[in-house]
């Protein structure tokens, strides 16, 4: 979290150097990947995903953003399990993200290479029901946050001097810290991809 405060710190005082900044913002949909994670429920596949961005030109060939991005519900396979020697419990788990990035961009011809730090946030959500009577036996809910490393490439192809049209591709390696031991085992995985497609708009 602190090396996410201080790259938009440094982001704040690079723009006013910049006398002629130009604003623009952009949007995305598309899909997500989640490889499945290493614990004994294993979450994982692809879902919807969307991206919301500001940023300014602070030259000609470099660019800032200020980034967020969603995936929808990725989900387990279901497994069951005994909470006494009588009873069975089916129980279904699903995870989603939200990823806050501060992105630096290069830009050559309509190519746009860009890395970036961000702050994630995972939320993992189990549903227990008993199997013999189909009632609810527990419903919780986990949000594990990290610092996420950012990679990627956009491709801004113009189709007016205010608007253009934007493929997408972006890297998530997400350092969660340490996860607990006890009850642990539904957690997303470390690393996300996002492809989309999207439209930009100067200001």
């Amino acid at each position: 979290m602190r090396l996410f405060v201080v790259a938009a710190i440094l982001v704040g005082t690079a723009l006013p150097a910049h006398g002629q900044t130009r604003l623009h913002a952009d949007g995305a949909v598309g899909i997500a990947g989640d490889p499945q994670s290493p614990t004994p429920v294993h979450l994982g596949g692809t879902t919807w995903s969307s991206r919301l961005a500001v940023g300014a030109d602070v030259s000609r060939r470099l660019a800032v953003e200020v980034e967020v991005a969603f995936t929808g519900d990725i989900d387990a396979d279901p497994y069951q399990y005994r909470p006494s020697l009588d009873r069975r419990v089916d129980v279904e788990t699903h995870g989603r993200r939200t990823v806050l990035s501060v992105l630096l961009k290069a830009r050559a011809g309509v190519i746009e290479p860009l890395v970036g730090l961000g702050y994630a946030r995972s939320t993992v959500r189990s549903h227990a029901t008993f199997t013999d009577s189909g009632t609810d036996y527990f419903d919780s809910t986990r949000n594990v946050n990290g610092i996420a490393l950012v990679s990627g490439l956009d491709i801004a192809a113009p189709v007016s001097p205010r608007l253009a049209i934007v493929p997408t591709f972006r890297v998530y390696i997400i350092e969660r810290g340490d996860t607990p031991v006890f009850g642990n085992t539904a957690s997303a995985g470390p690393v996300v991809f996002l492809a989309g497609l999207g439209v930009r708009v100067h200001f």
